[in-house]
């Protein structure tokens, strides 16, 4: 499975090395308005949405080889069809929305690897590393190929990762047959679970603010500092690495202190951050609030996705639900801010977005009080 576990490295920066530089080329290059640009953003919500409850339920169906290269050429094409239709700024909104179909690929080659390894708890960091080392490289060498190059460079690099992650794909021999398909009953019996719900909730919530701000409007704010494609990089950057650090981490931290209060903990310092990026002087000063920011959002989400798998043997179907709900997020995150933007501020949208992320932190804050004072509360979904 090493050459599976190399393709899904190539398959991660395939996706986000356009990421820093996106929203900043959509403003300045495609002249689009904020508003526009927030709806071009959610449309890679709009393609994980429209197709993860499918990916789900065939990647127990159908060859998952296959399908993971299925999706592999979707994010080829996505990267691709901006380059090649240059200069109309359209083919952004297709390459969002086509790259946002190919996200959705992901669950089968991490089930696939962790299936054919015996410590299933060691297979799934390894396989979580290629998360953190393909957005990080993808994030910074976007950046870095925009400022050598040109917008569309980074999409170049995007489609040429997605080669590689083909190429890589074609030695991997599936050997374990996946889980037995659940019924349509079965499914919907499992996709109204009330701690899923809550859990993928709470994940769109996350999205909303990570894709509205971190993969979003933060990259506009820094242009407004002066930042050009190279910092973009680095801002980018600034949040990735302490991101991917947590999510590698947050088991560690949720054994010392409880998912409850990691899931807290990172709502607040995710949010407080958040809250003071219209603050930040310089892009120096943004990157360092970007770091507590990816940290803190790094310990949610590696505690929702857990949340969302532990206890059930379905997990391509738990966390297609997953993924659809917070799917929302990515989809609404962008373009309810960039409405927000559009008519009052670019600063508005991280009060907004930062006021989210605190709000989750109250609820769940609460929750786990009124869980703790009243027994009728032990009946509700503990969150660990």
């Amino acid at each position: 499975m090493k050459w599976l576990w190399v393709s899904s490295v190539f398959f991660w920066v395939a996706l986000y090395a356009t990421f820093a530089t996106i929203s900043v080329q959509a403003e300045r290059a495609a002249q689009f308005a904020l508003f526009g640009v927030g709806i071009m953003l959610g449309f890679f919500g709009a393609g994980l949405l429209f197709v993860r409850i499918p990916i789900g339920l065939l990647a127990t169906r159908m060859d998952r080889k296959l399908l993971f290269f299925v999706g592999l050429c979707v994010v080829l094409v996505g990267n691709i069809v901006v380059p090649v239709a240059s200069p109309n700024p359209i083919a952004l909104f297709p390459s969002r929305f086509l790259l946002g179909v190919g996200a959705g690929f992901w669950i089968v080659s991490s089930v696939m690897f962790v299936e054919h390894h015996d410590d299933k708890p060691k297979a799934t960091s390894r396989i979580t590393l290629t998360y953190a080392l393909g957005i990080t490289i993808g994030g910074l060498g976007g950046g870095v190929l925009a400022n050598i190059g040109d917008w569309n460079t980074p999409f170049w690099a995007g489609a040429i990762a997605a080669g590689f992650a083909i190429a890589t794909l074609l030695p991997v021999r599936d050997m374990v047959e996946p889980a037995a398909p659940l019924s349509l009953r079965e499914f919907l019996q499992l996709s109204r679970q009330p701690q899923l719900l809550m859990v993928s909730t709470l994940g769109a919530l996350m999205f909303f603010v990570l894709t509205a701000t971190v993969l979003g409007f933060t990259q506009n704010f820094a242009a407004r500092l002066g930042a050009n494609p190279l910092w973009l990089g680095i801002v980018y950057f600034a949040m990735l690495a302490p991101y991917s650090l947590t999510i590698s981490i947050a088991h560690r931290v949720r054994s010392r202190i409880g998912t409850d209060f990691t899931l807290a903990l990172g709502f607040v310092a995710g949010g407080i951050a958040t809250m003071l990026i219209p603050f930040a002087g310089s892009v120096v000063v943004l990157s360092l609030l970007q770091t507590v920011v990816g940290a803190g959002l790094g310990l949610v989400y590696s505690s929702l996705m857990w949340l969302a798998i532990k206890d059930t043997p379905h997990k391509n179907e738990s966390m297609g639900v997953f993924q659809t709900i917070y799917a929302l997020g990515f989809l609404m995150g962008p373009i309810l801010t960039g409405r927000v933007v559009g008519t009052t501020s670019l600063e508005a949208g991280f009060f907004l977005n930062g006021g989210l992320a605190l709000a989750a932190f109250a609820a769940i804050a609460a929750f786990t009080l009124l869980r703790g004072f009243s027994m009728r509360f032990r009946r509700f979904p503990r969150l660990e």
